[in-house]
């Protein structure tokens, strides 16, 4: 998937490059889609495996929507939603599959088409696993974070960004601090 999201993302900022007119910041929703991974470096806190260290990483497909709010020329604002389900590639626990979901407010910076920008957000994390039945059973943790992004996005909506997240995801009997990328591609309802 790696390669198909780097062939898409390249054809993107192609097509946006090409575009006739740069885009600065404009009102609108934006849907997008792309690839996430994340490293989790955790600690249980609680029960008989307190103070375990524990590590893990994961990868998949991101889906993102947003509403962005002109303030002027050189400053918007996003309110955004994103999911990912990722596959966990490597780890210390008997995890097989991961969710991810941030829901926070985003401020940009504006140069013609190019932004830069920080976030704030709520985290959520769901983990799937077998238990010693063979059955399928999942847990999950939330938290508070915060991440920065970059971006293109041509006059026609199409748009390209990549971003960078932190966050301490809280579970009942452990703690786990993510480091997470997402890159997205996607159009914007003008």
């Amino acid at each position: 998937m790696t390669g198909f999201c780097k062939s898409l993302g390249l054809g993107l900022v192609i097509m946006v490059l090409s575009s006739a007119a740069w885009a600065g910041p404009a009102n609108g929703f934006g849907l997008a889609i792309g690839s996430a991974s994340h490293d989790n470096t955790g600690k249980f806190t609680e029960g008989s495996l307190k103070g375990l260290d524990f590590d893990y990483t994961t990868s998949g497909l991101s889906l993102a929507l947003d509403y962005q709010f002109k303030l002027n020329d050189a400053f918007s604002l996003n309110v955004f939603l994103q999911s990912s389900s990722e596959t966990i590639d490597s780890n210390d626990l008997t995890a097989t599959d991961a969710g991810h979901g941030i829901v926070g407010l985003q401020l940009r910076l504006w140069f013609d088409a190019i932004f830069i920008g920080g976030h704030v957000g709520n985290y959520t994390e769901v983990l799937t696993f077998e238990d010693a039945l063979g059955e399928e059973q999942s847990i999950s943790g939330t938290g508070s974070g915060y991440g920065a992004v970059v971006g293109l996005e041509g006059d026609g909506g199409l748009f390209l960004t990549g971003q960078m997240d932190f966050a301490t995801i809280q579970y009942s009997d452990a703690e786990t601090d993510l480091v997470g990328t997402r890159i997205h591609i996607g159009y914007r309802w003008r």
